[in-house]
């Protein structure tokens, strides 16, 4: 009898040559392309889910004629990276070749925008309009002096330096190299730019720095200063207006770029665009305050003058403003020429006074000189010639004292006989001098500013005075007299009175109207200048209300009379607001007669009476009387601050007093020096003033007096200065040197003075002469004619936003085709908006911009063309021509399409052909063999019919290589018998007949099973030797990777049981290896080693349960015969051999 082991080899296996029948087979879309053969620009390509049985290969073949219209692929030709898009071809699209070119760019929209640092404002709205946005910044910073100064340059763009003397407060910074929060701003000298002083240590010892940066060199010996404040942002476009940091208004506080850029967040005008953190490293927004600057700043000084609070206005030029000594009579009082490049000459500045132009502001500062009052002078008396028997005077100075304005000269003074009194010329009236003939423009000689204001506000009041006590008389008539004697008559009065037009289009009822009101003064004005200034104030007052009924009303104040209103309609009221028609407004005049004689008695005509200009001159005179007063006592004390505000509250007093005579009559009926003695009201508080600033009061202190330092103290004779440059002396009076200015006024020069005593004054004689010589004065004058100062200023406005353009963000593409000629242009829009779709010529196109621009001349060309096709499977008979869809897709078999890809023109060429190799994975085929390959089914179930062609015996089944989920069950029925269930819990499953039998048809059945897959199916009759093997080992193996190493990891890929068999002749009995079993053995074992195919080892056919699927162990097999392959009959041989299984690995 057999063995019991049985081997199941796909060498005896009758499914291997079966026709196999599967209900389904698991899609596949494994598909490659094998072969292509073309001369078009297209492509063809297959997909699906192919549901066939077994692979297969599939052939494309193109034939070019006929066919639907489709379009190739566009080719472009140029710089951009934009893409045309074919949306459709119609069917009666004519087949040529479209190109688009490029031919107009279009202007795009761009928003106006302001670098600033790594940001950009931005303006909200795009265009052109954006260009009009204005960004102010106004410091509002303040300065506190600090005990710093710098002892040697800082050059620009350097950050740091080493030194305690750079060590101005600085705050280390963070390990992230951040400011400290609680880190100072500074500035340096007269640099606008605001710091932040911080330290490091670095090398061995502290770095003191400065962020940012300077842009400009700080030189040695600027102070450093302490600052505070913020700034004023201002942002409008000529319209709006945003302000931002005004802290006055309840604003937060802007300081730093950050704080600037997160306010303009909310700006309606403009957006930040860039990244805004509050950052506060080195150069951070954080760290850096708001670094636009719209308001001039100062440069620089330089010159010999030291300059104080030197300011520039916001609107100054860039210039350099040179201010030059150009006077030092008079130390504190020196005048300073002010010249600018760009300014041009500007008013003379003072020692002193503060300066304020357009160009700068600055002081001069007052240095008292060195010495004052001491020197080496002295005098010289020189009598004329007298007789012998003439005696002398005795002629001293004493004292003799030098003033502050002293300088080394020469004086001599004539005792000479002084004109009489009435020969005086100081009251004759001066005749005018053209200060433009001379050269020196129309302005006064006055460079205080404070002293002008009030001049000009003293005049500016006089005039109004003197325009409402005078007026013009028109010419009228007279009244005529009586024969006999009666009332007089009164002369003739000129009145005026004026009439307002108003008009305008009115909506009434629905209709537009045109309406006209005339509106008359009810009031008479004496004086036409009052008539015009009502007839102003009613015409200001604006249009007239809806609902304004005919008849008196007031408008601007002023009493009207609405009399009519015309236009094509009478109305009694106005139903709509009428503008005032300006041009048809005016005022005119009425004259009204004579009172005539007593009426029973014929009267005479009046006489003509010419026109005259009258003038109150009773007011006129008063007001001319106490205006001298107060402008005599200015001119004293405008450089005294103490007296100017006694001087104000005097003026105003005054002001009041003539307030009650500025009607246009005589207020007052006597003449001015009726009422002389009021003056000495004002004159008192003059004299009080002047006393409050040590001027003593002196009677015409204007002409006589030089601030009390000299008087004319009347007399016959006066010591003259022989060059007529200062003032006479007089004997027995102290003497101050004074002289004259251009306009008579005397003035003390404080160079020198003197006490003239002479004893024996009747003996001066006419031409005696005492010289004064200054020969050295100790020290010297704080400033020289000559001296100067520099002021560099730099010219700065609102930062504007530049370069919004209202474009027409749109490209024109001229369109033309190989049959159809010049087609429309297509208009491509830039501004972000979709393409319109292009249809032209049967073609519906649509481009798309890409992010490189297109440029001039860029060029797409495509074809409008048509083709056939037709496709075999397996070299067999090829199909029909069909034309090439308009989709470009077609259905095959099996689950299978073909795609026709456009391409370049032509897409398809008459002979191109494809070879595809559609793969099949789950083919049903790969069940014949025990390789990996298998059979998989669509869904959970499915059925395998193996029709073995003839009855053929059948004494098991098997199957191995399978995967199926739990639950899933297989049955086998043989020749329709009833199915029989396999055991598929373990890797392989064994059916094994009770006895063998005849078989051509086996149906196998799956349930439960979706997603499953079976690999190998065996059916026939396994091989048995002729006894079993005296040994039969079972081996456990796992398949299990270790790396190198003590202990090592593993990597675990499976497990499964092996098998060693062996045959030995020492039991020659039960287990033995005879000729005709090895004679069958041997082919099995080349077999699967020929296929490289497993084989499932059942170890006793009584126990299927534990067969395995197991390849040769080794490539060779040692067999021994007992009788060393002697006996002479092959079957008496008694044969031994192992054989080592290994299992395969699941």
């Amino acid at each position: 009898m057999p063995s019991v082991q049985r081997y199941l080899s796909g060498h005896n296996n009758a499914a291997r040559s079966a026709a196999l029948s599967a209900s389904s087979v698991r899609a596949s879309q494994a598909i490659e392309r094998v072969r292509a053969q073309r001369t078009g620009g297209g492509r063809v390509r297959l997909s699906g889910a192919y549901s066939g049985h077994a692979a297969a290969q599939v052939e494309i073949e193109l034939r070019a004629a006929g066919g639907v219209p489709r379009a190739s692929q566009p080719q472009f030709a140029g710089v951009g990276n934009g893409q045309l898009s074919v949306l459709g071809v119609d069917a009666a699209a004519p087949l040529q070749a479209l190109t688009l070119t490029l031919v107009d760019l279009g202007v795009p929209t761009e928003h106006a925008q302001l670098a600033l640092r790594e940001v950009q404002i931005r303006a909200r709205a795009p265009g052109a309009a954006g260009n009009q946005i204005r960004i102010t910044v106004q410091p509002q910073l303040h300065r506190a002096a600090t005990d710093w100064a710098l002892l040697a340059d800082w050059p620009a763009g350097s950050a740091l330096q080493q030194g305690a003397q750079w060590d101005w407060g600085g705050l280390p910074l963070s390990a992230q190299g951040q400011l400290d929060e609680r880190s100072g701003r500074i500035q340096v000298g007269h640099d606008p730019q605001v710091y932040r002083p911080y330290r490091v240590y670095k090398d061995g010892a502290w770095q003191f720095g400065i962020t940012p940066a300077p842009e400009r060199p700080l030189p040695a010996g600027a102070p450093v200063w302490r600052v505070t404040g913020g700034y004023v942002v201002t942002v409008t476009d000529g319209q709006a207006v945003e302000t931002y940091g005004d802290t006055a208004a309840g604003q937060a506080a802007l300081v730093t770029l950050y704080e600037l850029l997160s306010a303009l967040a909310g700006s309606a005008l403009v957006e930040v665009a860039g990244v805004v953190a509050a950052e506060r490293a080195l150069g951070g927004q954080a760290a850096l305050d708001v670094p636009l600057r719209t308001q001039a700043w100062l440069h620089g000084l330089s010159g010999k003058v030291d300059l104080k609070d030197v300011s520039v206005p916001p609107a100054a030029p860039t210039q350099q403003l040179t201010v030059r000594c150009i006077n030092a009579d008079v130390v504190g009082r020196e005048r300073w020429s002010v010249q600018g490049a760009v300014s041009g000459a500007l008013p003379v500045a003072v020692t002193g006074q503060r300066y304020q132009s357009a160009a700068a502001d600055f002081l001069i500062p007052a240095t008292p000189p060195a010495a004052v009052g001491s020197g080496e002078v002295g005098f010289v008396y020189t009598p004329t010639g007298r007789s012998d028997d003439e005696g002398l005077p005795s002629v001293c100075l004493r004292p003799l004292r030098l003033g502050a304005n002293a300088r080394p000269l020469t004086v001599t003074f004539r005792y000479s006989k002084r004109p009489p009194a009435e020969c005086s010329c100081s009251d004759m009236p001066a005749p005018r001098l053209s200060p433009a003939c001379l050269g020196i423009g129309e302005d006064m000689d006055i460079e205080d500013v404070e002293f002008m204001s009030r001049i000009k506000a003293v005049y500016a009041w006089r005039e109004a005075f003197i325009r409402g006590n005078t007026g013009v008389q028109l010419a009228g008539m007279t009244p005529g007299t009586p024969e006999i004697p009666g009332t007089p008559g009164t002369p003739p009065v000129t009145r005026w009175r004026f009439t307002v037009q108003y008009g305008g289009n009115v909506m009434q009822g629905g209709s537009t109207t045109w309406q006209s009101a005339r509106a008359v003064s009810q009031q008479l004005y004496d004086d036409e200048s009052e008539a015009r200034t009502a007839l102003d104030a009613a015409k200001n007052a604006g249009p007239l209300p809806a609902g304004t009924a005919l008849g008196p009303i007031t408008r601007g104040g002023v009493a009207l009379d609405l009399q009519s209103i015309s236009g094509g309609f009478s109305f009694s009221k106005v139903d709509g607001p009428l503008p005032v028609d300006i041009h048809a407004s005016g005022a005119g005049s009425v004259v009204t007669g004579g009172t005539p004689g007593t009426p029973t008695i014929p009267a005479q005509p009046g006489k003509a009476v010419p026109l005259s200009y009258r003038a109150y001159v009773i007011d006129l005179d008063w007001m001319e009387s106490a205006i001298p007063i107060l402008v005599g006592c200015l001119s004293r004390v405008y450089d005294k601050p103490a007296a100017r505000q006694a001087w104000d509250a005097l003026w105003e007093e005054v002001k009041t007093d003539l307030g009650h005579l500025q009607a246009a009559r005589n207020d007052l009926e006597t003449a001015a020096h009726a009422h002389a003695r009021y003056l000495d009201r004002y004159k008192s508080t003059v004299d009080n003033i002047l006393l409050s600033v040590g001027i003593l009061p002196k009677s015409e202190a204007s002409s006589t007096d030089a601030g009390s330092c000299w008087t004319d103290h009347g007399g016959t004779h006066w010591w003259v200065d022989t060059e007529g440059n200062y003032l006479p002396a007089f004997t027995g009076h102290a003497y101050i040197s004074a002289k004259r200015d251009a306009d008579g006024k005397v003035y003390s020069t404080k160079e020198f003075g003197f006490g003239l005593l002479v004893a024996c004054a009747e003996r001066l004689k006419e031409g005696d002469q005492i010289t004064v010589r200054i020969h050295s004065v100790d020290g010297h004058r704080p400033y020289q004619v000559g001296d100067e100062a520099v002021i560099s200023t730099v010219a700065a406005g609102p930062a504007w936003l530049a370069g919004g353009v209202d474009g027409t963000d749109a490209q024109t593409w001229r369109v033309a085709g190989s049959v159809s000629g010049a087609l429309p242009d297509y208009i491509v829009p830039t501004d972000g908006a979709a393409a319109p779709v292009y249809h032209q010529a049967g073609a519906r196109l649509q481009m798309a911009l890409g992010g490189i621009p297109f440029a001039l001349g860029d060029t797409f060309s495509l074809a409008i063309e048509a083709g056939q096709w037709r496709w075999r499977r397996d070299a067999g008979a090829w199909s029909a021509l069909a034309d090439i869809p308009a989709s470009g897709q077609a259905p095959l078999a099996d689950g299978l399409q073909v795609h026709f890809d456009s391409g370049a023109a032509p897409s398809f060429a008459d002979g191109d052909a494809y070879v595809f190799a559609v793969h099949q994975p789950w083919a049903v085929g790969h069940v014949r063999d025990a390789h990996e390959s298998a059979w998989g089914w669509a869904g959970a179930a499915a059925t395998l019919e193996i029709d073995l062609g003839a009855p053929t015996p059948v004494a098991a089944l098997a199957l191995a290589r399978y995967h199926l989920p739990a639950g899933a069950q297989v049955r086998v029925a043989i020749d329709g018998a009833a199915p029989q269930l396999l055991d598929t819990s373990g890797p392989v499953a064994v059916l094994l007949l009770p006895a063998p039998v005849q078989a051509s048809r086996l149906l196998i059945s799956i349930s439960g099973a979706e997603g499953g897959h079976i690999g190998w199916l065996w059916a026939g009759l396994p091989l048995a030797t002729d006894h079993h093997a005296s040994q039969c080992q079972r081996v456990r193996r796992w398949a299990v990777g270790r790396g190198s190493g003590i202990n090592p990891a593993s990597l675990y890929a499976g497990a499964g049981d092996g098998w060693r068999l062996a045959w030995s002749p020492s039991d020659a009995a039960a287990s033995r290896l005879l000729q005709a079993d090895l004679q069958r053995l041997l082919p099995l074992l080349d077999w699967a080693q020929q296929q490289d195919e497993p084989l499932i080892l059942v170890p006793h056919h009584r126990h299927p349960q534990d067969a395995s699927l197991v390849r040769l162990g080794a490539d060779a097999l040692e067999i021994t015969d007992q009788h060393a392959w002697q006996p002479d009959d092959a079957q008496h041989r008694l044969l031994s051999a192992t054989l080592d299984l290994e299992p395969v690995f699941a």
